[in-house]
């Protein structure tokens, strides 16, 4: 019989956790609640560029690869290709040019005249930029869906899961059995493991987005500026984390006023690309997972019971929902080990 897997969570992660272990032979059930997935709002940047340490951007530059052949599967084109970064004085452009130059990553060092011939709509182009022509973005919550189809699980939608015991995933509607399970809850991933006397230590790190109302096409990369992360969309609609870096671990929107942060992220924007006229057309609050390190918290907490969080999912959630499907259906191997080894839940207390 094929070994039946549940997977709560349908978010980037689960999808793809699902997608590869059902092509791996396993018989999937996904749970899902239905909110606070950081998938849906996701700005869907894949990239290598920003990382913890030398292990980090290892294991992102592989997901990066893993996304090229995913996408190929899904029959899914990037929305964009490449990216252009100024958000920090030159001097440490300069250490971070030299830096991912050290590690074979694909950088270009680029003028101002340079700058604007890639992106010719942006008002006072900066005197150097860094190009990183292999980065892309990605529909996430669009991908997340397609995986989750041609998978052929089982989805569940709307039940939340009110706690796991090792082969059991129990809700309001009665206990699900399982051969083991794989949580990949986002947000809530701390919640169901305490119950199981597992500390990951996950911290809130909400954020929101700033959509625009469609204007004229004027941008084509990912733009990383002094004033935040800005894509537009084939339509014609801007994306902006409202948090001027949001690729750290530091995103905080407690206490925030939504009239304020709207109008000084559109202030921020309109700097950019003035004369577009460009208008609000709302924001969406991303829910965060943050492990408190800052890296992915990735294997069993205890038999039968596995979990995968992180920031950023949607870089390295290829790459996971292979090495997840590899180490449930056959326990660790040499090539599991080698990518995961820093990255294990046991690193921090059991409580």
């Amino acid at each position: 019989m094929a070994q039946k897997i549940i997977i709560v969570g349908a978010g980037i992660i689960g999808a793809s956790a699902a997608w590869h272990l059902a092509r791996a032979g396993a018989d999937v059930t996904v749970i899902d609640a239905g909110a606070d997935r950081a998938t849906d709002a996701s700005f869907g940047w894949v990239n290598a560029s920003y990382f913890a340490n030398a292990d980090h951007f290892r294991l992102r530059a592989a997901g990066m690869q893993a996304w090229q052949t995913l996408l190929a599967a899904l029959g899914v084109q990037p929305l964009a290709q490449g990216s252009l970064a100024w958000d920090q004085p030159e001097d440490g452009l300069h250490r971070q040019y030299a830096t991912l130059k050290d590690l074979d990553y694909p950088v270009e060092w680029i003028s101002k005249d340079q700058f604007s011939k890639l992106e010719p709509g942006v008002a006072r182009p900066p005197d150097a930029a860094l190009f990183f022509p292999s980065e892309q973005v990605i529909d996430a919550a669009d991908c997340a869906t397609r995986m989750l189809a041609q998978s052929g699980a089982s989805v569940v939608r709307g039940v939340r899961v009110d706690a796991l015991s090792p082969g059991k995933v129990h809700t309001a509607f009665g206990t699900l059995c399982a051969d083991d399970i794989v949580v990949a809850a986002g947000t809530q991933t701390q919640r169901l493991i305490a119950g199981l006397g597992a500390d990951l230590c996950l911290r809130p790190s909400p954020t929101f987005v700033l959509h625009t109302q469609p204007a004229r096409r004027v941008s084509r990369h990912v733009l990383a500026t002094p004033v935040g992360d800005i894509r537009q969309r084939s339509d014609g609609v801007f994306v902006m984390p409202t948090d001027v870096n949001h690729q750290s671990d530091h995103g905080d929107a407690a206490g925030t006023r939504l009239d304020t942060l709207q109008a000084d992220a559109m202030g921020r924007l309109t700097s950019l690309f003035p004369d577009l006229g460009l208008t609000s057309a709302g924001l969406t609050l991303a829910h965060r997972p943050m492990p408190c390190d800052g890296v992915p918290i990735v294997g069993a907490v205890c038999t039968g019971v596995y979990a995968a969080v992180m920031h950023s999912g949607v870089t390295l959630a290829a790459l996971m929902g292979d090495l997840i499907s590899q180490e449930v259906m056959r326990g660790a191997t040499n090539q599991t080990i080698d990518w995961l080894a820093p990255y294990r839940p046991d690193r921090f207390a059991v409580t």
